[in-house]
C-alpha cells in the first residue's frame, strides 16, 4: 500500500522528521498530555508508534481521574517520559443528553464559556500538551442525529456552530494563559475528510455486490495523493468546511500561548491515506453496520486516517517546531 511510504517535504522550509532519541532529550523525566476527538487518537498512536520505532519498548496503562474521565497512557521505562491521551473532541465541558425518544445519536449540552473539568485538574502535570478539535463541531456529526445545545453562563445561547467553536477556543487559551501553564501547548488545525457528497454523512460505499450503501463517514475512492490545485477542485464541497474551520481555529488563537500547527492543507492533499480505500470489508450485523446486511460502514471512512500515514507529518511538524521552542531548553536533562 503506496500510502505508507509518503513523506511530507516542505519546499524552502526547515524541517526535521522526528526523532525518538532527540524527544527524549528535551522531556526525560516528563509527561505528555493529548488532548481531543478521534483525530487526536490517530495523532497518539502515530507518536507512540514513532518512538517505538527509536528502540523504546511502551507500558500501556489506563488511569481515572476524579472517577469519571478515563486517561489512557504509555509510559516508556527507558525515556522515562509517559504519553497520556484524554478523549475530550469539545475540549470544553460537554453533557451529553442522552438517547432521545428511544432513539441513539444523542447531542450535547456544550458550555462554551467552562474548560473541561478533567482539563483543568491535571494540566499542571504535563510539560507539554497536545489539543485537536473540530469534527465533532459540524451539525452532522456521524451518528448524532440530536444538535448540540450551546450555553453560557449556565444558559442556551444562539449560536453557529463555528461561532462556538471559536467560544470554545478563546476558553481554553484564557484558560492556559489565566493559570501561567508552564509547559509548552500545542493546538492541531482541523483535519479535512474527503466525502464527496460535501458532508462526512453523505458519501456512498461499493459493497460487495456491486451496488452502493450509504456511508456514515464518507467516500473516497483515490489510492494516490493530489495537488493542491486538484484537491481544491476535485473536493470543493468538503474542503471548504475544513477551510473554515482551520480559519477560525487561527483567528481565534490569535495572540494565545498554544503553537498553532497547520496541518489542514497538507492534509488535504492525501485523499489516499484515509481508512475508506483500504479498509478490509468485514461482515457486521450489529448496530454498526449501515444497512444490517453485513456490510461495514467503515469501508466508507474518508475521516480517519490509517497508519502509517498522514498523522506521521503531524508529528514531524510538531516535532520541528519542539525544536525551535526557547522555553524548551529549561526542559532538557
Amino acid at each position: 500500500m503506496r500510502f505508507q511510504w509518503y513523506r511530507w517535504q516542505p519546499i524552502k522550509c526547515l524541517y526535521t522528521y522526528f526523532s525518538p532519541s532527540g524527544f527524549k532529550y528535551m522531556l526525560k523525566g516528563k509527561k505528555v498530555l493529548l488532548v481531543g476527538d478521534s483525530m487526536m487518537s490517530n495523532f497518539y498512536e502515530a507518536l507512540l508508534c514513532a518512538i517505538h520505532i527509536g528502540g523504546f519498548k511502551g507500558e500501556p496503562y489506563q488511569r481515572n481521574t476524579a472517577g469519571v474521565f478515563s486517561i489512557k497512557g504509555v509510559h516508556f521505562p527507558r525515556m522515562n517520559i509517559s504519553v497520556e491521551h484524554l478523549f475530550s473532541p469539545y475540549l470544553v465541558y460537554a453533557i451529553t443528553r442522552g438517547t432521545v425518544n428511544g432513539k441513539g445519536g444523542h447531542g450535547y449540552d456544550v458550555h462554551v464559556d467552562k474548560i473541561h473539568p478533567t482539563v483543568a485538574k491535571i494540566l499542571p502535570e504535563y510539560a507539554m500538551a497536545v489539543f485537536a478539535s473540530g469534527v465533532w463541531w459540524q451539525q452532522n456529526v456521524p451518528r448524532r442525529k440530536q444538535p448540540n445545545v450551546f450555553f453560557v453562563n449556565n444558559s442556551p445561547k444562539n449560536l453557529s456552530n463555528l461561532d462556538a467553536h471559536a467560544w470554545a477556543l478563546n476558553t481554553l487559551s484564557s484558560f492556559i494563559k489565566g493559570t501561567n501553564y508552564g509547559g509548552v501547548p500545542y493546538f492541531i488545525s482541523f483535519s479535512p475528510h474527503h466525502g464527496g457528497a460535501g458532508s462526512p454523512q453523505k458519501g456512498v460505499y461499493q459493497d460487495s455486490a456491486g451496488g452502493t450503501k450509504p456511508s456514515w463517514v464518507g467516500a473516497c475512492g483515490a489510492v494516490k495523493p493530489t495537488s493542491e490545485q486538484a484537491a481544491l477542485k476535485d473536493y470543493r464541497l468538503s474542503l471548504p468546511t475544513s477551510e473554515a474551520y482551520m480559519t477560525t481555529q487561527k483567528t481565534a488563537l490569535l495572540g494565545s500561548p498554544l503553537r498553532f500547527l497547520q496541518v489542514t492543507s497538507l492534509s488535504a492533499m492525501r485523499p489516499d491515506a484515509h481508512q475508506g480505500p483500504w479498509f478490509k470489508r468485514r461482515a457486521s450485523t450489529g448496530p454498526g453496520s449501515p444497512s444490517g446486511n453485513g456490510e461495514s460502514p467503515f469501508s466508507g471512512d474518508c475521516t480517519h486516517w490509517c497508519l502509517p500515514g498522514v498523522p506521521d507529518a503531524w508529528v514531524d511538524m510538531m516535532y520541528s517546531s519542539m525544536l525551535l521552542e526557547p522555553s524548551l531548553a529549561g526542559l532538557k536533562k
